[in-house]
């Protein structure tokens, strides 16, 4: 889905991760291995406050803030799985995800039990 005022956003997490496959394929038989990352929504500054610091408008957006506390994590969170899963991998080209398609449709069933965690 394209989002108003992301465009560059989401061309750099495409490009990104059709760099990250070639870099992995060429890597192929070399020993060294290349992957993804892929941490989902975090509450972050780049979500709540406009590039001059204020508070950003998408936190005023009900919709937003809805779908935010469903899907969102904290950084530190995410950073702990990520970490742990990047140390023990081994398989060239794996895509580490913290946030999967069966985590978000868990978490869409669950909504109503956990409103306002986040924001």
């Amino acid at each position: 889905m394209i989002q108003e005022r992301t465009i560059l956003y989401g061309t750099t997490k495409h490009a990104l991760t059709y760099f990250m496959k070639g870099l992995a394929k060429e890597l192929e038989g070399t020993g060294i291995i290349a992957g993804r990352l892929s941490p989902g929504m975090m509450l972050t500054d780049f979500i709540t406050k406009a590039p001059d610091g204020q508070k950003s408008d998408v936190i005023s957006d009900s919709k937003f803030v809805r779908m935010f506390n469903i899907l969102a994590d904290k950084p530190e969170t995410v950073a702990e799985f990520l970490v742990a899963k990047m140390l023990s991998n081994t398989k060239n080209g794996a895509q580490i995800a913290w946030l999967t398609a069966g985590k978000a449709a868990w978490r869409f069933m669950t909504a109503g039990f956990r409103r306002g965690r986040l924001i």
